[in-house]
């Protein structure tokens, strides 16, 4: 997995009040290494609000994400 995504972008194990404020709270990690800007997390959010929890990868896991904008400053991902 660390090929893929820097451990500094994952956080295991966390506890959220609802799935607006996990999404804020592993979004904030991506601000943080400057990867995106805070409106990409309203825009996750926007998405799941609009299309449905269709981030949900398996029991505990989803990857919340949204359409490519300007809030995004580049990719979190090494290829």
């Amino acid at each position: 997995m660390e090929e893929l995504v820097s451990m500094n972008k994952i956080a295991a194990c966390q506890e959220a009040e609802n799935w607006q404020e996990a999404i804020r709270r592993a979004g904030e990690l991506l601000v943080n290494s400057g990867d995106i800007e805070t409106q990409y997390i309203d825009n996750m959010i926007a998405s799941v609000e609009e299309l449905g929890p269709y981030v949900v990868l398996t029991k505990g896991f989803a990857l919340a994400h949204s359409a490519p904008c300007d809030a995004v400053k580049h990719s979190s991902y090494h290829w």
